[in-house]
């Protein structure tokens, strides 16, 4: 999993991202989460948008699927229950979907990025990082969700991007959607 800003990203997204870790990983398609913070919509960008270049597929039994979710997070309190009630279930779909395609998954846009890429993190990445899902079913059991390993994968975050430091409402709200009755029935969290 990728995390970068909106600005690090090119105008043409592309479908295959290099592996720059320098080890022999298949590079692989790469689908992405970008999440757009902002008072205004930039138009109705809160349903995935998708060319005909992001549903490529060179595999016909694979799904065909857009390859990038544009989401708008607004500012303020509306903004808040957007993104624990919208933004998130909707990235964590989204993600899961490809990654149990073997595709990479890059997360941009802000601290609104850094709360959807530390949910999947924790979702559907064990605590050696390793991906915890293939062809859409858990591979490592289920994970244990609690504020330590959140705290963990926080901590590989700002390992990742020294520059990144989420604001403590983010870190509220990623706490408040994976601590939730509801989501660890969904995932069958313990």
């Amino acid at each position: 999993m990728l995390l970068c800003s909106l600005t690090d990203l090119p105008r043409d997204l592309p479908v295959n991202i290099p592996n720059t870790c320098g080890s022999e990983a298949d590079d692989g398609e790469t689908a992405f989460v970008l999440v757009y913070a902002s008072d205004t919509p930039p138009g109705d960008t809160t349903q995935p948008q998708s060319t005909e270049a992001d549903a490529r597929s060179d595999d016909t039994e694979r799904e065909v699927a857009p390859l990038v979710l544009r989401v708008h997070l607004p500012t303020g309190r509306h903004g808040r229950h957007m993104f624990v009630h919208h933004v998130l279930p909707r990235a964590v779909s989204f993600a899961r979907s490809h990654l149990s395609l073997g595709r990479n998954l890059c997360v941009a846009g802000g601290d609104g990025g850094i709360g959807v890429a530390l949910v999947l993190l924790q979702l559907f990445f064990d605590d050696a990082g390793g991906l915890r899902i293939r062809s859409g079913t858990p591979t490592n059991g289920n994970p244990a969700i609690g504020k330590s390993s959140v705290r963990t994968r926080l901590e590989w975050i700002i390992a990742s991007r020294p520059q990144v430091n989420p604001t403590r409402d983010i870190l509220k709200r990623v706490n408040d959607y994976l601590l939730s009755p509801r989501l660890q029935s969904q995932e069958g969290v313990t």
